[in-house]
């Protein structure tokens, strides 16, 4: 089987890349996280499903929860009340 590779943008150095076949749990450890997840929605919009990705925080974690307030619903930090970051949540439409 030939083997190709690409440069990468984030890093100068080559990186394999795997076909089909390579494709494996130990590949997908080795994506960043972020990537990983638009690669996936990626894949859902071809298949026709809708898919929404995870929005990045100041300090780069993506670990945020849906939360209920006086004000509404909104998506904070996981380790809240040490992060403050906060989203608005969008509301659905009928």
């Amino acid at each position: 089987m030939s083997r190709r590779y690409r440069r990468s943008r984030r890093d100068p150095g080559l990186f394999e890349i795997a076909t089909t076949s390579d494709f494996s749990r130990e590949l997908v450890d080795l994506i960043e996280w972020k990537r990983f997840e638009d690669l996936c929605r990626t894949f859902y919009r071809v298949k026709g499903i809708r898919a929404e990705t995870s929005p990045l925080i100041a300090d780069g974690s993506v670990k945020m929860a849906a939360r209920d307030s006086k004000r509404g619903r909104f998506r904070g930090c996981t380790p809240f009340p040490r992060c403050r970051a906060t989203l608005q949540m969008r509301s659905a439409t009928p």
